[in-house]
C-alpha cells in the first residue's frame, strides 16, 4: 500500500492512514509528514534505470538530488536492466 501511496503523490511522505484521526494519533497532525531530505547525513550512492516503473531519471534529477546536502551523493550509476 505504501509503495502505491508514494508513487501516486507529488511528494514522499510517511504512511497515510487515510483517516485524519489515525494520522493524528501517529504523527500529531491530520496529514502524514513529508520527508525532509535535507536531514539526511549519510553518504549515498544511487543506482537507477530508465526501465524502473517506480521512479524516473527526472525524479532523481529534479526531486531528490537537488534536495540533498552537497557532498552526500558519492555516485549515481545507471543499471540498464534494473526495475523495482
Amino acid at each position: 500500500v505504501y509503495i502505491i501511496q508514494i508513487s501516486s503523490r507529488e511528494s514522499v511522505a510517511r504512511f497515510d492512514y487515510n483517516n485524519p484521526i489515525e494520522n493524528m494519533l501517529h504523527y500529531g497532525k491530520p496529514q502524514p509528514p513529508v520527508y525532509n531530505y535535507t536531514e539526511i547525513e549519510v553518504p549515498m550512492y544511487f543506482y537507477w534505470s530508465r526501465n524502473d516503473w517506480l521512479t524516473t531519471p527526472s525524479d532523481l534529477r529534479h526531486d531528490l538530488l537537488p534536495n540533498l546536502r552537497k557532498g552526500l551523493v558519492k555516485g549515481a550509476f545507471e543499471v540498464p536492466e534494473f526495475n523495482h
